[in-house]
C-alpha cells in the first residue's frame, strides 16, 4: 500500500485494492481524525509526532473490520493519545 498520513480534523476517503484486502473488489472507507476540542500547539505537535502510528492503527482497524465485524465503539490508548474508533460499520456481503 502506498504510504500516506491521515490529516487532523479532516476527512479522507481511503481506497484499499483487492491485493491489500483479499476481497474480490476494492474497498473504500471514509476516515476522519478529529480532536475533541479546538487544536492548540500541544495538540498539533502531538499529532505531528504520532501521525504515522495513528494512520497505521486506523488502517489496521479498517483492514480487520473487512474480515470480522467490529464493535460500534472502541478505545485505543497510545503513549501520547487516545483514539476513539466510532462509526457505522456496514455488514460485509459475501461475494
Amino acid at each position: 500500500m502506498a504510504r500516506f498520513l491521515l490529516p487532523l480534523n479532516d476527512t479522507t476517503v481511503v481506497f484499499l485494492p483487492p491485493d491489500d484486502t483479499g476481497l474480490p473488489t476494492p474497498y473504500a472507507a471514509q476516515i476522519t481524525v478529529k480532536t475533541e476540542r479546538r487544536p492548540n500547539v500541544g495538540i498539533l505537535s502531538t499529532h505531528f509526532l504520532v501521525q504515522h502510528e495513528i494512520t497505521d492503527l486506523i488502517l489496521k482497524i479498517v483492514s480487520a473490520h473487512i474480515h470480522e465485524s467490529f464493535p460500534p465503539y472502541a478505545v485505543f490508548d497510545g503513549a501520547q493519545y487516545t483514539l476513539f474508533a466510532l462509526g457505522i460499520w456496514p455488514k460485509q456481503s459475501s461475494v
